[in-house]
């Protein structure tokens, strides 16, 4: 009798429990302002249903057959953390096959854990996929290293009915963080858009009135574009602008804004500078490398590309004054290129 209420107890605490993870993730779904922030929660969440000694979430894009572990562990930091889904690993079996899991440390069979096998002769491992709408997102996991704490098939089937909320959850703020980076971010490049530029280039003029330091602004076209564009294709000159993109951002600091104003039109902001030079040298970094040929459909392209350069305070103290002279610039480069011959490349920008 006492182990029939002591068990009726045990599932009632447990159903409570559930009932409230499932609040609290539905909650969080609405509240958190990020895709982060909610599997911080999540974490939190599962936590309080399990014993753990690790428990994730892992992302899995099919395209590049990578995994993302947005949070994971009590003891560890909250970062992004990506890499290969294992062929033979635990984890591939649940993402691959959208079945759950539960498993044990076995010699037999490596690949538990994010990495590699669990040594632990104790452990134990529960992972079960996050499915939305026939897709499989990824995969939520618990593990065990203690000896008394096997997860059971009621805990599988637990995992399973909460995942199913996570993945809705996750799903939603996928959506709302893809809608929120398209009305900020041009969607051929991935660049900052017209609109945040202003923005950045706006916080970036109070931040500078206030503390003093130099700011750059730097316009430019991408000379004979319009020729590649019309001859070849617009599928080849998309690429070819999002080439310019990649390289734009590698060659500047993460501090630094690249953006996308329109064609082939692109400003970048650089902030915190030492003074002129440090604006001078970054122009010349980003002439060079949009200057190295571009093996794009099969063929070589020799791009250069017309930059306007405007210093905050010395060419302006307003986001339109700064424009102004850095178009004015990036066109004066142009006009001085039509009057002379620079040599190693046609009217059109391609090599031979």
């Amino acid at each position: 009798m006492r182990i029939a209420v002591a068990r009726d107890v045990t599932a009632l605490r447990r159903s409570d429990q559930t009932r409230d993870a499932l609040y609290r993730i539905s909650q969080s779904a609405h509240a958190a302002d990020s895709l982060s922030a909610l599997c911080e929660e999540i974490h939190r969440v599962i936590g309080a249903l399990f014993s753990t000694n690790d428990l994730y979430l892992a992302f899995y894009d099919d395209k590049k057959e990578v995994v993302s572990y947005p949070y994971f562990s009590t003891d560890r930091e909250q970062a992004w953390v990506d890499g290969p889904l294992q062929a033979n690993s635990a984890m591939a079996e649940v993402i691959r096959t959208g079945q759950a899991l539960l498993a044990r440390s076995n010699p037999d069979r490596p690949g538990l854990g994010r990495t590699g096998p669990v040594e632990h002769q104790a452990a134990s491992w529960l992972g079960v996929p996050l499915e939305s709408r026939g897709r499989i997102l990824g995969a939520v996991v618990v593990e065990s290293l203690s000896s008394a704490e096997h997860y059971s098939t009621e805990d599988r089937d637990l995992l399973e009915f909460v995942a199913t909320q996570l993945a809705t959850a996750v799903e939603r703020k996928r959506v709302e963080e893809d809608l929120r980076f398209l009305a900020h971010h041009d969607p051929l490049t991935g660049l900052t858009n017209r609109s945040l530029f202003y923005d950045r280039l706006e916080t970036a003029l109070r931040s500078a009135r206030r503390s003093g330091e130099v700011l750059a602004l730097l316009y430019l076209d991408l000379d004979g574009f319009k020729q590649i564009n019309d001859s070849k294709g617009h599928e080849l000159g998309d690429l070819m602008l999002r080439e310019v993109a990649r390289r734009l951002e590698a060659n500047t600091r993460e501090a630094d804004t690249v953006a996308r104003m329109g064609g082939d039109e692109f400003t970048v902001l650089l902030t915190g500078l030492t003074g002129p030079s440090s604006a001078q040298n970054t122009l010349l970094k980003l002439r060079e490398a949009l200057a190295a040929p571009m093996l794009l459909c099969g063929e070589s392209f020799a791009m250069r590309a017309s930059i306007g350069l405007a210093l905050y305070p010395r060419d302006g103290e307003s986001a339109e004054q700064l424009l102004r002279t850095a178009d004015a610039g990036m066109y004066a480069m142009k006009r001085q290129r039509l009057n002379h011959d620079w040599g190693g490349t046609d009217s059109s920008g391609t090599t031979e």
